[in-house]
């Protein structure tokens, strides 16, 4: 038989939990000064510490309820941010021909974009009260975005990306749960992917004859 102990747990005055935690700065958010259009010298924390990408129902809406608990991370103001999958004009930057000819500009704007992402998609404030905040931007569509991931690696570099899979037969039946229609009541779950997969047919990605492309038709058709 198994025998069990009661080990008393201890804890802290407030007040002493709090002395410790402004005397740790181990862990404190890194920050780096950039120069921004109009010349003066800007100070931005790093953000987001991390990105979180991943499929279509696969838990991230629950890692981002379940991470916002915890004191010292704090997820973007929406549930989903979509910033890097939208046009920005450091795209036009992704030759290193080009972004050579336009270096200042390009430190400009970086600088410009950095401090419009950090205080306008994050409540950034929170920093004064705790420095050791991690922010983190939870966007499951970058993970098919084909410009995300330049982005990110122009605006963020630092950032840890965090992929969140799932099985896929799984996930397709919780997708086809969400996704009910009552005129599609009648449908089956292999019925409604054979409706999926004609959709996606006609999509042009699928038209696409390239060889970049072939993949993702075979495995469709098979």
């Amino acid at each position: 038989s198994s025998s069990y102990a009661w080990v008393p747990i201890t804890t802290k005055p407030a007040q002493q939990q709090q002395q410790q935690q402004h005397e740790r700065t181990d862990d404190i958010v890194p920050s780096y000064n950039c120069t921004n259009e109009k010349g003066q010298v800007v100070m931005l924390q790093q953000v987001p510490a991390f990105i979180i990408i991943g499929a279509q129902k696969a838990g991230t809406s629950a890692m981002y309820d379940l991470l916002n608990l915890h004191p010292d991370l704090q997820g973007s103001r929406h549930a989903e941010a979509h910033f890097f999958d939208r046009r920005l004009p450091i795209d036009l930057l992704k030759s290193t021909s080009a972004e050579s000819k336009n270096q200042t500009w390009a430190n400009e704007y970086r600088c410009k974009v950095r401090e419009i992402y950090a205080k306008k998609f994050f409540p950034y404030e929170q920093l004064q009260h705790n420095p050791r905040t991690k922010f983190f931007d939870k966007t499951p569509a970058y993970i098919t975005s084909t410009g995300a991931p330049f982005r990110v690696h122009a605006i963020a570099p630092w950032s840890k990306i965090v992929v969140s899979l799932r099985n896929p037969v799984h996930r397709a039946f919780s997708q086809h749960r969400m996704e009910w229609l009552p005129n599609q009541a009648h449908l089956t779950f292999e019925e409604r992917l054979g409706v999926s997969l004609d959709m996606l047919r006609q999509m042009p990605q699928y038209q696409n004859k390239s060889s970049s492309n072939s993949h993702h038709r075979s495995r469709l058709d098979q």
